[in-house]
């Protein structure tokens, strides 16, 4: 392992090496047959990987594929988690969710941290304090958390998705649902691209609808496309000073027409966090979640003799590893 590579999660060198883990240092990996990284690897990283080698990583975006077709040339396998396909046995593997999960978590306490009153119904002797009033535009892994966890802070929540089969999801975290009747969206695990007369529908109706929260939180993305753009500058202009908006796609264009990557900004009397990572919050348990999803993953392509492994099986059949494995040229067993 990288030396110091948990130090930003809180895990010490020493931990590792008491759980069997040999320390090497910066980016010296001539050794390595199997690399696992969270985000794609760097150039400099890449570059030194020899044939043979095998890298798991998680990159959701296109920008990935053409350096990976590059190391495929080079006789490099790569398994990318953000292929895992959407079946139950593939559950405890599925890298995007554990971290959108966390994420969405993490964004709520965002929203209630960055606005300034409170979240919860509170009557006291001087006086009582209304719940805040919360929306959560997409109804994925991360909105259903948002939701889930905004519920918990006491805040009167609402949440919103195209698809129609996520309303239920919705409703059964005790939140209510924003119902704009203005598209028929396809069925499906994810909701589709609006076209342009779509689009303008929705802007309209979330602007006349979401004028009057105090807090918006964005979680809708489209697969392998920039996410879609719900809050308008005009729906920012239209809210009260001190509302807040929390966009949980701000690392891959935001959900929000005003969202600053990597940065919390007031525009217009709105707070409006732009945080790139939201996961990397909650480092240790991210970390966690993440190990375990790439050891269930790895666990199917190994061969053993007895408890012993004694090499990965790039060849073998099945529908979890045809998804996210891509084998570089004649490589098929990897001896470990």
């Amino acid at each position: 392992m990288q030396n110091g590579a948990g130090a930003g999660a809180c895990y010490e060198d020493g931990e590792y090496e008491k759980a069997g883990c040999k320390l090497i240092e910066g980016e010296d990996l001539s050794r390595c047959r199997v690399i696992t990284t969270v985000n794609p690897p760097s150039d400099s990283i890449l570059s030194t990987l020899k044939e043979g080698t095998l890298v798991v990583t998680t990159a959701p975006g296109l920008e990935w594929e053409e350096r990976q077709e590059k190391l495929l040339e080079r006789g490099v396998s790569v398994i990318n988690l953000a292929k895992i396909p959407r079946i139950s046995r593939a559950q405890s593997m599925d890298a995007l969710s554990s971290q959108a999960n966390l994420a969405g978590y993490r964004a709520a306490l965002e929203a209630a941290v960055n606005y300034r009153r409170l979240f919860p119904l509170m009557m006291t002797s001087a006086g009582s304090a209304r719940p805040a009033r919360v929306a959560v535009l997409g109804a994925g892994v991360a909105g259903l958390q948002a939701l889930a966890t905004a519920k918990r802070l006491g805040a009167d929540v609402y949440g919103y998705d195209i698809r129609p089969e996520a309303l239920e999801d919705i409703r059964s975290l005790g939140a209510r649902v924003i119902e704009l009747g203005e598209v028929e969206a396809q069925k499906g695990v994810y909701a589709r691209e609006l076209n342009k007369e779509e689009t303008a529908q929705q802007h309209s109706a979330l602007e006349e609808t979401l004028k009057d929260f105090d807090v918006i939180i964005t979680a809708a993305g489209l697969p392998g496309k920039k996410p879609p753009l719900l809050v308008t500058e005009k729906l920012v202009r239209s809210l009260k000073t001190g509302s807040v908006i929390v966009d949980l796609l701000a690392a891959s264009g935001g959900n929000c027409e005003l969202t600053e990557k990597g940065k919390t900004v007031i525009r217009h009397g709105v707070t409006i966090v732009g945080t790139s990572n939201y996961a990397a919050m909650v480092a240790g348990d991210a970390s966690r979640f993440y190990s375990k999803n790439v050891y269930n993953v790895v666990s199917l392509l190994c061969v053993k003799e007895g408890d012993r492994i004694i090499s990965l099986d790039l060849d073998k059949e099945d529908e979890i590893i045809k998804a996210v494995l891509r084998k570089g040229r004649e490589q098929h067993k990897l001896a470990v």
